[in-house]
């Protein structure tokens, strides 16, 4: 870290100490504001008022060239060449000058220096930038005044409070944010209630680079011990560049800890890493007894590539991962046109989330292609613990498992959906899939699997955790080995108004609402997609050991080659009830096994198969 700060500060930075207002009244010859010889600065913001101070400016930069970029009181970027001569004196003077009003000086803009040398980024950005993001006054009566205060320490102008918050106009600012942030001494100081706000799009191709050539952006607050705690009021964040795939918390922001982050738009970047990995952020953190709860709103990812190594864990669209007794918050969250892929739980908005951890995400989109290796896929999130999800959708096509082999004891391949691949308890409302889901054991619409343990292959019963579904919806075609269904694969399962109209397939427990239940409570569910599997295929439950079934139907065909094929439920144990349920489409079965329009067969079999035996109602307990 030491190195990077003496790099950084030999390079380019200068330290920029006050701002106050007064008029330069030098004997320097500049061009007449009449004269033929002014740059060609064609806007309606031209004035009289040119001349302006830095006090205690110092720089060993001597450009030849300085520009200043102005935000106009209409929102718009303006340009205003300044001589830069008197640079180190801190004086400058526009050569056109600025009519009343108020404006935000942005940063100055120079000629890439030789002793910058760095070709790739010389070629790419002939130009650097200097940060300023403080508000200016334009009057007859003070000229140009400066109207906000100056961090010395942090480099940047406001207080940091919500009413003037610290201002970010420049990629030099959030590399200081990630100096300041990253080291221990300085990290403290940002708080809970430590505002910063980004004023304008900002490309961070080059700060990528001043980091590190080979392995481009250092996140801010890259370590647990140095997160990031404050609240940042964002905008657009372009060529973000990131290169640690052995690397944890990679993002434009790595470890957050009780932190906001609102509107940050991240696109066309390029991240990769081993765990935690997210567009925006890597992972939100729990500290001793501070649990934390952090939120991310309004943000999004767009045109661009989230990628984790060999082994990676946890890679989503915004965020990587929950920690373990975290709380998080994801409102009105974009993911689009990206690439997301890694090992396990990838999610197009959040990858995963550990144990204890608690997950809400409210009203948030995917159009991301989702690609796991092995277990955990969603539209919304990989896997999770505790989950509430309301209001969101998916688009896109979700492939989870895509590596796994079921004769590969060291890996597995179990949950994928298109909303949520894996949960804990979870209640999810007003979801819907459009995507196309794809993947191994547990594979749904909506939810993949909540299976806490069991093992077919050793014999052992299978324990669910509980899922609940309301007023979903899955439009897109469905498919994997076992336990398979268009709202969820497995899980001790409860919906109310559900619909399917996708195509389910797969090989036992395939059905139209949810494959392999221990419980299921479907009412009002209705299955329109055509269902193709072995054994335990039905339109609407393909097996559960009790519960209740009531007010569904189904109007897919259903097609068996195994045993247990029914229009309504494939295999009840005792206690299941199945009222007021219809059937309205053929029921086909190729095999031997029992073969009805409603109900296969209902009542405990002589003989339990590991899948059929399952544990009811304790695992949240456990």
């Amino acid at each position: 870290m030491i190195k990077l700060i003496r790099f950084f500060r030999l390079l380019m930075l200068p330290a920029i100490l006050a701002l106050a207002a007064s008029a330069c009244n030098d004997d320097n010859n500049f061009p007449d504001s009449s004269g033929n010889d002014l740059p060609e600065e064609k806007d309606s913001y031209i004035g009289q008022f040119r001349d302006f101070v830095i006090d205690q400016f110092q720089s060993d930069i001597q450009p030849e060239e300085l520009v200043c970029k102005i935000m106009t009181p209409d929102g718009s970027i303006i340009s205003r060449k300044c001589d830069p001569e008197n640079m180190k004196a801190g004086k400058f003077r526009f050569f056109n000058g600025l009519k009343e009003g108020k404006y935000r000086l942005l940063y100055f803009e120079y000629p890439t220096q030789s002793n910058e040398a760095i070709a790739e980024l010389v070629e790419k950005f002939p130009t650097a930038e200097i940060g300023l993001g403080c508000e200016i006054e334009v009057s007859g009566k003070n000229g140009i005044r400066i109207c906000q205060d100056y961090n010395r320490q942090l480099g940047m102008f406001g207080k940091g409070t919500k009413d003037a918050p610290y201002e970010i106009s420049s990629y030099e600012h959030l590399f200081l944010l990630m100096l300041f942030v990253n080291n221990h001494d300085t990290n403290r100081q940002i708080t809970p209630s430590t505002y910063f706000r980004q004023t304008v799009p900002i490309n961070m191709y080059r700060a990528s680079i001043m980091c590190d050539q080979r392995y481009g952006w250092y996140p801010i607050g890259a370590d647990t011990n140095t997160p990031f705690c404050g609240v940042y009021l964002g905008n657009e964040i372009s060529g973000l560049w990131c290169d640690r795939k052995s690397s944890a918390g990679i993002g434009l922001f790595g470890y957050l800890h009780n932190a906001v982050i609102d509107g940050v738009a991240v696109k066309d970047s390029e991240l990769s890493g081993n765990f935690a990995v997210g567009a925006v952020a890597g992972a939100v953190i729990a500290a001793g007894d501070d649990h934390g709860d952090s939120s991310l709103i309004n943000c999004s990812v767009e045109k661009s590539s989230i990628t984790g190594g060999k082994d990676s864990f946890a890679v989503g669209g915004i965020i990587g991962c929950a920690d373990m007794h975290s709380a998080i918050l994801l409102g009105s969250c974009r993911s689009s046109d990206s690439d997301i892929r890694g090992s396990y739980n990838v999610g197009g908005i959040i990858g995963g989330a550990a144990r204890y951890s608690r997950t809400v995400i409210n009203d948030c989109e995917n159009s991301s292609t989702i690609t796991s290796e092995y277990s955990g896929a969603g539209g919304m999130i990989g896997a999770a613990d505790t989950l509430y999800v309301t209001s969101c959708r998916n688009k896109a096509d979700i492939a989870g498992a895509i590596q796994y082999n079921s004769s590969d004891n060291g890996n597995s391949g179990i949950g994928v959906g298109g909303i949520v691949g894996g949960s804990g308890i979870s209640f999810l409302t007003a979801c819907r899939n459009e995507g196309t889901v794809s993947g191994a054991d547990g594979v749904g619409g909506i939810i993949g699997s909540t299976r806490v343990k069991g093992d077919a292959s050793k014999g052992d019963a299978y324990l669910f955790n509980n899922t609940f579904l309301r007023w979903c919806a899955n439009n897109g075609n469905v498919s994997g080995t076992n336990s398979v269904g268009g709202m969820c694969g497995e899980a001790q399962f409860g919906c109310y108004g559900a619909i399917n109209k996708g195509n389910i397939s797969g090989n036992d427990y395939v059905a139209g609402i949810v494959g392999n239940t221990s419980v299921a409570v479907a009412h009002n569910a209705i299955n329109t997609g055509n269902i193709d599997g072995h054994s335990y295929c039905s339109g609407v439950v393909g097996k559960t050991s009790w519960g209740s079934i009531a007010i569904s139907h189904n109007y897919g065909h259903v097609k068996g080659s195994g045993s247990h094929t029914a229009g309504v439920l494939g295999l009840g144990g005792n206690n299941t009830i199945v009222h007021y349920c219809g059937n309205y489409a053929r029921i086909a079965n190729s095999g031997n096994g029992p073969t009805a329009g409603i109900i296969a067969e209902i009542g405990d079999p002589r003989e339990w198969t590991a899948l059929n035996i399952a544990e009811c109602v304790v695992a949240s307990l456990e």
